[in-house]
C-alpha cells in the first residue's frame, strides 16, 4: 500500500516549510539502504501457496520466477548481485527473502509478487509487496556561521539523496562531543531538489554551543535516517582550529609577528652591507 493523498500533500507542505525535520510517506514494508550496500528483502508468501508466481521491479523488471511451490530462479540480469535466501516447502509454506548487494540507485522501487510466470500479467498478491529506498549521504560536514564572534553555533549539514523521489525518511541529526555522543533535540531545516525519479534534499541543523573558551573541544555529527539507519561520524571540528585564524585578535598577533620578523630581516641585511664595505 502507496502513501495516501492525504501524505502526499503533507510532503508536499513539508518541503516549503521551515522547520519540518521531514515526513515519512512510506509504509510498514518500506526498506532503507545505503546506496552500493546490500539489502535483505522479504516477501510475505500467500496461504495456501501458489504454485507459480513472478517478483517483479516496479511491475516490470523481472527478478524471481518460483514455479512448482518452491522452485526458485533469479532473473540473469539480478543473478551476479542476489542470493536467495528463504526457506519454501513443497506446497508453497515458508519465506520468500533474498540479499541484494550492490545496491544501484536504479533498484529503488516497489518489489511485488504477481501470480503465473513473467511473460503473463499477472495479477498483484496481497501483501507480498515491499518498496526500497535507496539513500546516499554526501557532504557530511560541520561548519561555524559565528568564527568571528566566538564560536557560538555550529551547523552539521549534508546533501541526502534518495530513490525513489516519492519517499521522504524521517531525518534526525545526531552531535558527538569528545567522543561522546551527546542527548540534544536537532531543530532541522532543508530545501529539496528532483533529479528524474530521484529527490536530493539539502539537510542542516544548528546545535548552540554559547560562549565557549578556544579549548579544542572536538565536535562531530551523524545522521539518522528513519528508525535504524545511521550514516557515519563527519570529520571533526576543532574548536579553535578555524576559530584562531578569524579572529580579530589573531590577525593583530599574526601582523605583530609579521613586523617583527620583518624588523630581524632588516638588521640582517644592514649588517651583511657593513660586512661588505
Amino acid at each position: 500500500m502507496g502513501p495516501s493523498s492525504t501524505q502526499l500533500f503533507c510532503i508536499f507542505v513539508a518541503y516549503f516549510i521551515t522547520g519540518f525535520c521531514s515526513v515519512d510517506a512510506g509504509h510498514e514494508g518500506t526498506v532503507y539502504v545505503q546506496h552500493g550496500g546490500t539489502v535483505n528483502l522479504t516477501l510475505t508468501l500467500p496461504q495456501p501457496g501458489v504454485r507459480e508466481m513472478t517478483v517483479r521491479h516496479d511491475i516490470i523488471q523481472t527478478l524471481i520466477h518460483v514455479t512448482d511451490y518452491n522452485n526458485v530462479s533469479v532473473n540473469e540480469t539480478y543473478k551476479s548481485r542476489t542470493q536467495f535466501t528463504g526457506l519454501i516447502d513443497s506446497q508453497g509454506y515458508g519465506g520468500l527473502s533474498f540479499l541484494l548487494s550492490g545496491v544501484h540507485w536504479s533498484d529503488g522501487g516497489d518489489y511485488g509478487c504477481y501470480t503465473g510466470s513473467p511473460e503473463l500479467r499477472g495479477s498483484l498478491i496481497v501483501g507480498c509487496m515491499k518498496t526500497i529506498v535507496v539513500i546516499g549521504i554526501e557532504d557530511l560536514n560541520i561548519t561555524s556561521p559565528d568564527k568571528a564572534k566566538s564560536n557560538s553555533s555550529l551547523v552539521c549539514q549534508a546533501t541526502i539523496r534518495f530513490c525513489p523521489g516519492i519517499q521522504a525518511v524521517n531525518v534526525s541529526f545526531i552531535w558527538g562531543k569528545n567522543g561522546v555522543q551527546l542527548d540534544t533535540r536537532d531543530s532541522c531545516n532543508y530545501t529539496t531538489a528532483r533529479a528524474s525519479r530521484c529527490n536530493f534534499v539539502r539537510h542542516y541543523t544548528t546545535f548552540p554551543i554559547g560562549d565557549v573558551e578556544h579549548d579544542g573541544d572536538e565536535y562531530t555529527c551523524r545522521i539518522k535516517l528513519g528508525n535504524s539507519f545511521l550514516s557515519n561520524w563527519s570529520q571533526e571540528y576543532v574548536l579553535g582550529r578555524e576559530f584562531l585564524e578569524n579572529t580579530p585578535n589573531s590577525t593583530v598577533q599574526s601582523r605583530n609577528h609579521e613586523g617583527i620578523l620583518s624588523g630581524f630581516a632588516a638588521f640582517v641585511v644592514l649588517v651583511v652591507l657593513t660586512v661588505i664595505f
